[in-house]
């Protein structure tokens, strides 16, 4: 009998950090995301980071800001 109940509490024990890290992951992300395309803008990579960004924010619900760093 003893026995059954360390197995239940340490299964309990085991299940605690998955249901905290389900809590955590909603949250994720917190704060605009930031978007770096190493090229000069106007091109097709930034049509494409612009696109797919946008896309982005609309399933997150979060904005997504394309950064344009030639050399980054």
């Amino acid at each position: 009998m003893l026995r059954k109940t360390w197995a239940a509490t340490a299964l309990v024990l085991a299940c605690c950090p998955i249901l905290a890290a389900g809590a955590a992951v909603s949250q994720f992300p917190g704060r605009p995301i930031r978007m770096v395309v190493p090229l000069a803008p106007g091109g097709n990579a930034d049509i494409v980071a612009r696109t797919v960004g946008q896309k982005m924010g609309e399933n997150w619900g979060k904005p997504v800001v394309v950064d344009n760093r030639p050399g980054a």
